[in-house]
Parts: structure tokens; C-alpha cells; sequence
């Protein structure tokens, strides 16, 4: 059957115009690709969108999959049966706003990093309208967890006509219960909130209540406040640029965290200046450690004219120890000035133990003016004068880098185009991974389609590879059959009559003169040949219908053989219905007729007793005579009925002869019914 399978499975394939090969096990799916490619239009349409889908990818923001350090965000807790928890961020005054922005929080467990901890199942998100407005509903979203594609991703909500709001409230429905505590706490929690208007985040350390209760006691990883400092679990707002080498600036090692370091930037001109945005940088022979090289301590100076004793400080971080954003830009503004020179000048340095190193080391810094970067391309100048060197591989660290409008992996972007660039990673993530899963079904199908097909052709294989030779057999039986009969009827018609005619007219010569030993050996010879024919002819019957029972044929043959002795023949009834093999009657045959032909010839008997019985699954046949009987001595002859002997044997029977000299000779055969 296995081979018939195989053998109809090659003919589908070179019908089909498809390789045979033997293909290995982690061949199997790429060899159903090209059966799907080859038998299935909607198959090559679906690949040629996932070849754009990812050609899209590439070029748009990726989600990080790791620690980025930086505050947690907010964490609260509700117990089973309490009433829904929302979170409110309220700003001072109302705002058209046109972009709402969810960010999920991380946390590790034992099992790894968890990009959505702490997100409700099913939540809603509305603007709070101004005194005297209505709220205006965002969104609403149910079974969150139910897509793993969109773990980790920002809730991202455009809106179609920018609303006037005071702030934003999140209603979570359905708290997840993968994170339920022993005592049936269940855990809420975002890392950010982003509302923009016109580009702007008005919800950047705005104000953050929760109306059900007290959230979680303080954290240093949770507060209320990191909801909204600007720090989510996103990362930097790059669009990925494989072309950029410089990664950004790093300073010589210092023994010391108090070394002095400072980098100074030139507009080329004087300009309005109100603030800086820092972006941290990442070294990958440290592992990307979140937070890299960021200062503790510095202070922001300006000036006119870059002489050192015109600088003004208009920004003093020297009083403590500034909190790491990790892997997070951070915005730090100041009183308007205008300054053409910008220096950041540090007074206590990164050093994460105390046999390591110091550092400052950044990726970009923008000089704002509201939210205008003043510094993109400007020069750059440092008190390390590094210069250019080898970062890692191909990157490089250089003052120039810090001015280029790169950070550590691609270019930078606006908050706000990143943000949308996310949510367009997501929408494609999804359509590719329903494209793959209709992929896998039309695989599926094609696989299920092909098995029905081989299942088809190896069941016709089967039934012709079985029935033909069955049915060929049984013609061929038949066949056989019917010219077993027309031998059997011809011997017993031609041969059998003409026989029986020789060995009459043997009689009547007998009876008319003297009898001649020669007279008597053609008679004797005559009836057993005739005794020969009928078994021929008998087991030439192929039906046993057709044919007498093995008793009374046995009882005829010794008629004919035993004609001029006194004999009797019995058989128990129940021979009337025992069917014998062929190749067990022919050998039980040849035994009788041997066995009565040594009687005729040598035992020179006047009387014969035959006996056939079964008893318990066994046939006896007995043939005993009161003849001359054989002397003990050639008894042990192994030549002395050695026919009958081998007749046995065949029969895988045994034999047991009686004889005594003078009283004649018992012969008993023994064998399995």
C-alpha cells in the first residue's frame, strides 16, 4: 500500500509540473510555498503585499524590546468587585487638542520583560470638555491582550476635528488578571500620557488624580507625576537610518566624577533661545546601558560674544543630583534669552561605580526656541577636544554628531510623527500578520487538497492493485476449474470406460479358459489403473458438491482392488460431511491404494477389514488382512513399506503396522482431521 501511495504521489507531481524530489523535513514548508505560489493565484497576491508591507517596515520606528530604564509611570490598585477605576490629567486652561497618546508601561518578572503591565482589558478614553462643555469621547477599546502584535505598541488617537479640553480621562472597565496578587489586588498602570495640540504636549506635567481612592503608596519607579514627565517606555522618537555611523559624543574617561567637562555649541548667530532637549546615548560594548554618560550635575550658560567671562548661567542643575531619564530625552527649559554660544558645563559626571570610569556622553542636543531646534548643523566644541574615534564596528563617536539630527539609531523626529510613525508600524503589523495567516490557510487548503488528491489516487491504486489481481485470480480459478472438468469427465468417459472394458473382457477370458498368471496380472493391472483414474478424476472435482465423500470413494477403490477377496469397508457418519484439502485426499489416496495393493500382491489374504473412524479432531484408518503377514525381521526393514511410510509423513501422521507371520498384518494410520 506504502509503495502504491508513493508511486501515485510521483505521478501528481510530474502531472502538475512540479519537481520530485525528496524533500528533508526542514524543506517541507518551502516546498509548500511553491506549490502554493504555483497552484494559487490569491497566494501570489498575498505575498507580493506582504513584500510591500515589508519594504514599509523598514523605514518606520520600531518598538524596543528591552529595559530603557527611566520612570515606571503611574501604578494603582482595585480589589475584586470595586467599581471602575479611571485617571484623570487636567491641565490649566482649555486647549484645541488634536492627538491623544496611550503608552503601555514595562515591568520584569520572572518570565521576562512585560510590555503591557498593568493595561486594562477593556478600557475608554474621553477629553474633558471646558466649563460647560461636554466631554468628548476618543475611544474605546475591548480585549486588548486578545492581539499579541500590539503588545508594547502606544494607543495612538488622531482626531478627526481638534477638541477645546482641559484634560483627559481614562476609564479602565476591566482590569487584566494576569497580574493578580495572592489577595485579589488587580494592578492598572500606564507609563505615559500624551495630549498634543498643534504639535505641543499640553499634558506634560500636568496634574493627575485618581477619583476611586489612593493610588499605590509612592514609589521611586511609580508615581503619579511620571504619568506625565515626558518619560514613556518608547524610547527615542527615531525613524531607523542604517546609514548613519555617528552615534554621538563621549568624553575622555575621567578618575573622577567632579572633573570638570563641558561641550559648547555655536549658532553662527545670535537667536532667541529658551530651552535644551539632551537625548541620551547608548554603547553597545556596555550592553546599551539606559541613561549612558547623561550629567548629574551642570549648569546651561550663554553668551554674545563666546568669551569665557561673558557667560550668564541660565540654567542651574548643580544642586542635586539630576534623575536619569534613561533611555528618554529630557527637556529642560529656561527664561528666554538670546545667545549665539551655548555651554553645557557639568559638574558632577556620570560614574555607575566606583572603580568605573566618568563620563558625559549624549547622542544630540537641540537648542529650542519653543519647539523650533535652533542648533541642527551647528559647530560643536568640548573641553576633552576628542574629535573623531571609533565607537563600535563601524560607528564612531565626534563632537560634530551631536548637531546632525541623528540620535543613536536614526534620525530624529518630532515627537508627534514618530508617535503616528508607531501607530503605522502597528495597522501594518496587523494587516501582515492576517496576510500570513491567510498564507497558512491557503497552505492549508492546497496541503488538505493534495492529501484528498493522493488519498484518492493511492485508494484507486490500492483497489486496482488488489481487486484486479483478486478478480484476475478468481477468473483464472474459474478457468481452471472448468478444465479440471473437462479432464475429469474425459478420463472417466475415455479412459475410465475403455479401462473398465479391459478388465470385463479380462474377467470373461478368465472364465472361458485356464488362467494364466499372465491373464491375471493385465486384470490386475486393469483395475488399478481404473482405481488410479477415479482418484484422478475425483480430485479433478473442483466443487465438493460435485464430488462423493472421502468414505465412499475409498469404498469403491477397495471394490475394485479387493474384487476376488472378502472385504468389508465401515466409516463413521459423520465422513458424509468431512471436507479434506486436495493435497490431504491425493496423499491419503495414494496410502489406501498402496496399502490394498500390498494385500492383492504379497499378503496372499482371503479377508480384509477397513475401519475409518475420527475421534477428537483425529481420522483412523485401519486396513487388516488374514494373510501370510510379515516376519519381524524384515518388518524392521526401513525399505519395507517405505511408500507407506512416506504417505504418512506427508499426511504428518502416524503409522503403526501389527504383523505376525501366518496370521496376518494390521496397518493403522493416525493423522489430523
Amino acid at each position: 500500500m506504502l509503495a502504491n501511495i508513493k508511486y501515485f504521489t510521483a505521478l501528481f507531481l510530474i502531472a502538475t509540473n512540479l519537481p520530485c524530489v525528496a524533500v528533508a523535513a526542514n524543506e517541507t514548508h518551502a516546498f509548500e510555498h511553491r506549490l502554493a505560489e504555483r497552484v494559487s493565484r490569491r497566494w501570489q497576491e498575498v505575498q507580493a503585499e506582504l513584500t510591500r508591507i515589508e519594504g514599509e517596515l523598514v523605514s518606520l520606528p520600531v518598538i524596543p524590546k528591552e529595559e530603557l530604564g527611566g520612570t515606571g509611570g503611574l501604578l494603582a490598585q482595585a480589589r475584586v468587585g470595586e467599581p471602575e477605576r479611571e485617571i484623570e490629567v487636567t491641565w490649566n486652561k482649555p486647549v484645541l487638542v488634536d492627538l491623544v497618546v496611550l503608552a503601555p508601561a514595562r515591568k520584569y518578572d520572572v518570565n521576562g520583560l512585560i510590555l503591557d503591565y498593568g493595561l486594562p482589558d477593556d478600557f475608554s478614553v474621553e477629553l474633558i470638555g471646558a466649563a460647560g462643555t461636554s466631554n468628548i469621547p476618543v475611544a474605546v477599546e475591548n480585549k486588548v491582550h486578545s492581539s499579541p502584535v500590539r503588545r508594547g505598541y502606544p494607543f495612538v488617537y488622531p482626531l478627526d476635528k481638534p477638541a477645546m479640553a482641559t484634560g483627559l480621562r481614562v476609564r479602565a472597565h476591566r482590569l487584566y488578571t494576569r497580574e493578580r496578587t495572592p489577595q485579589d489586588v488587580f494592578i492598572l498602570a500606564l507609563s505615559e500620557v500624551f495630549c498634543f495640540a498643534n504639535g505641543r504636549n499640553v499634558a506634560l506635567n500636568a496634574q493627575v488624580h485618581i477619583p476611586q481612592g489612593p493610588q499605590r503608596r509612592q514609589h521611586w519607579h511609580w508615581r503619579l507625576g511620571y504619568l506625565v514627565d515626558g518619560q514613556s517606555s518608547l524610547g527615542l522618537p527615531e525613524f531607523p537610518e542604517p546609514s548613519v555611523r555617528g552615534v554621538g559624543w563621549l568624553s575622555r574617561d575621567h578618575a573622577s566624577e567632579q572633573d570638570s567637562v563641558w561641550v559648547g555649541i555655536d549658532l553662527g548667530e545670535s537667536r532667541r533661545v529658551d530651552g535644551l532637549r539632551l537625548y541620551p546615548a547608548r554603547r553597545a560594548s556596555l550592553g546599551n546601558i539606559p541613561g549612558f554618560g547623561m550629567p548629574r550635575r551642570f549648569r546651561v550658560r550663554t553668551s554674545e560674544s563666546g568669551i569665557p567671562a561673558s557667560y550668564s548661567t541660565v540654567l542651574d542643575q548643580t544642586g542635586g543630583d539630576m534623575k536619569n531619564p534613561g533611555h528618554n530625552p529630557i527637556e529642560l527649559r529656561f527664561p528666554a534669552a538670546h545667545a549665539r554660544f551655548i555651554r553645557i558645563e557639568t559638574t558632577k559626571l556620570w560614574k555607575p561605580y566606583d572603580d568605573y570610569p566618568a563620563f558625559l556622553a549624549l547622542s544630540e542636543i537641540e537648542v529650542l526656541n519653543g519647539d523650533a531646534n535652533m542648533a541642527l548643523g551647528a559647530k560643536v566644541v568640548s573641553s576633552d577636544q576628542t574629535g573623531r574615534y571609533a565607537a563600535h564596528a563601524e560607528l564612531f563617536w565626534s563632537e560634530d554628531c551631536l548637531t546632525d539630527g541623528f540620535g543613536p539609531q536614526g534620525r530624529l523626529v518630532s515627537p508627534v510623527d514618530w508617535l503616528l510613525g508607531l501607530d503605522k508600524r502597528l495597522q501594518l503589523e496587523k494587516q501582515k500578520q492576517a496576510l500570513l495567516a491567510e498564507a497558512q490557510s491557503i497552505v492549508d487548503t492546497i496541503r488538505q487538497s493534495v492529501f484528498g488528491i493522493m488519498l484518492v489516487l493511492g485508494g484507486g491504486g490500492l483497489f486496482f492493485s488488489i481487486i484486479l489481481p483478486v478478480r484476475y485470480r478468481l477468473l483464472r480459478k474459474r478457468d481452471i476449474c472448468r478444465v479440471r472438468e473437462r479432464i475429469a469427465g474425459d478420463l472417466h468417459d475415455e479412459v475410465g470406460s475403455n479401462l473398465g472394458c479391459v478388465q470385463v473382457l479380462s474377467d470373461l477370458v478368465q472364465q472361458q479358459s485356464p488362467a494364466s498368471r499372465e491373464l491375471k496380472t493385465i486384470r490386475r493391472i486393469a483395475a488399478e489403473t481404473v482405481t488410479a483414474v477415479r482418484d484422478i478424476v475425483w480430485l479433478l472435482r473442483a466443487r465438493a458438491d460435485e464430488r462423493v465423500c472421502i468414505a465412499d470413494h475409498l469404498k469403491e477403490s477397495g471394490g475394485i482392488l479387493l474384487e476376488a477377496l472378502d472385504w468389508t469397508f465401515e466409516a463413521d457418519a459423520s465422513f458424509a460431511h468431512y471436507d479434506v484439502s486436495d493435497e490431504k485426499a491425493r496423499n491419503l489416496m495414494l496410502f489406501y491404494r498402496e496399502a490394498l495393493h500390498n494385500v492383492t500382491r504379497h499378503a496372499d489374504a482371503r479377508n480384509v477389514t477397513i475401519r475409518m473412524e475420527r475421534a477428537d479432531s483425529r481420522v483412523v484408518l485401519s486396513i487388516s488382512d488374514d494373510g501370510c503377514g510379515i516376519p519381524p525381521e524384515r518388518l524392521e526393514s526401513p525399505s519395507v513399506l517405505h511408500a507407506l511410510k512416506q504417505r504418512a509423513k506427508q499426511l504428518n501422521g502416524v503409522l503403526d503396522v501389527v504383523s505376525e507371520p501366518g496370521k496376518g498384518t494390521a496397518v493403522t494410520l493416525t493423522f489430523s482431521a
